[in-house]
């Protein structure tokens, strides 16, 4: 992860940075505006003055790529038997798209446990319950009930407790890609949080000109609001037709190539399409690094997935293949964006897409290609994704 000096951060950013650490206090803030790094920044700063501070990540491939923090899933199931002494509650659902049923996280069960042990047994919730200083990134990607369940803690549990647990918590609700989230709103109405409590980041320090204009075209009109545009320019953002997967890798070979020290990103929806990708680039860059990452783990080299993300290496040459959730929070060179002709287009989900591709855009640095297979289904009809995305100058079509 790449990390600007203190004195490079801006004034809004360092507020967050040296903010008190009781209570909870909530930072908004877009893509690009540096939400991670004030994170980061933030936890140092706490582990200086002796003050201890856990850094959690919603997925490991960020965890990765933050360095020295850890899933919040991970760090939940820890903290909940260290204070009850028992696993983590899970429940049971199936919804119509799944083909077995899934396990999720209960987490009104566990407030609801957490009560019955302070009426029984207080005194273990008090000693081994309290988490110190937690820092929460990507929050909105977590069930407002784990943010209830946070403050009943907070609030309730360690109510009389003259240093309670204290939490910082990063949220931008357009970037919300999981079922499972929550709104701003629901974050602070959780939490019972007031406007002194809330901090705001604006400032794209990111993308280019080109690129935030092309990300903020997906912009669905949520309350964390878009970034102000920066100041440095840059190519415009390409759409690119290709006949066949084959052609796609050709393409992202060649700029791999002559640009042999960018990061670069590839990024695909579907697991099937990160694989085949990641499969082909590999054979046809040799000797240069490309990386990948499921959350499947990798049987062959018998790798889970914490260790699958931990050989990923970020802030050196690369091309890394990953699927959209897995990319939350990173950023890149050079993005590419390849079959978004597989994309399912409808009413029903076209809110959820423009904010995968709004956040997906928003990873570039300063390179953005979208491409598109046209050897997929009919050729004389158009992939419904090209109504989603921006028409020229914001997006210039190769050849044109």
């Amino acid at each position: 992860m790449r990390m600007p000096k203190l004195s490079e951060l801006s004034k809004e950013q360092k507020e967050i940075c040296f903010a008190r650490s009781e209570g909870t206090c909530l930072v908004v803030g877009p893509p690009g505006t540096g939400k991670t790094v004030v994170a980061r920044f933030r936890a140092d700063q706490l582990s200086e003055m002796k003050q201890p501070a856990t850094l959690l990540m919603f997925n490991q491939v960020l965890r990765s790529f933050t360095g020295d923090s850890e899933t919040f899933l991970t760090w939940l199931g820890r903290w909940w038997r260290s204070a009850t002494g028992n696993n983590f509650p899970r429940i049971q659902v199936r919804r119509e798209e799944d083909r077995r049923p899934q396990f999720i996280y209960d987490y009104a069960g566990a407030a609801e446990n957490a009560k019955r042990i302070r009426q029984t047994n207080p005194d273990r919730l008090l000693r081994n319950g309290h988490w110190g200083h937690v820092i929460l990134d990507e929050a909105q990607d977590f069930h407002k009930s784990a943010h209830a369940l946070l403050a009943l803690f907070q609030k309730v549990i360690f109510a009389e407790h003259k240093n309670p647990p204290s939490l910082m918590i990063l949220a931008d609700e357009n970037q919300r890609i999981k079922d499972y989230n929550s709104t701003i709103d629901q974050i602070r109405n959780a939490h019972i949080l007031v406007s002194e409590d809330i901090y705001y980041l604006k400032k794209n320090y990111r993308n280019t000109k080109e690129i935030a204009k092309v990300a903020a075209h997906f912009y669905v009109g949520l309350p964390s609001g878009k970034p102000e545009l920066p100041a440095r320019s840059g190519d415009t953002p390409l759409l690119v037709r290709t006949k066949d997967l084959n052609e796609c890798v050709e393409r992202i070979v060649k700029y791999a190539t002559y640009n042999d020290r960018h990061e670069i990103g590839v990024l695909v929806q579907a697991d099937p399409t990160r694989k085949k990708l990641y499969n082909k680039l590999k054979f046809r860059l040799g000797d240069k690094k490309v990386q990948t990452y499921t959350s499947k783990g990798d049987r062959q080299n018998q790798l889970g997935p914490r260790e699958m993300a931990d050989a990923l290496r970020f802030d050196e040459p690369a091309v890394t293949v990953l699927c959209f959730a897995s990319s939350k929070g990173l950023e890149f060179d050079a993005v590419f964006l390849p079959e978004l002709q597989k994309l399912s287009v409808g009413a029903d989900n076209n809110e959820k897409l423009r904010m995968e591709l709004y956040v997906m855009c928003s990873r570039a640095r300063t390179r953005l290609t979208m491409m598109v297979s046209e050897g997929d289904g009919d050729r004389d009809r158009e992939a419904p994704v090209i109504n989603l995305l921006p028409k020229p100058p914001l997006l210039k079509e190769e050849g044109e």
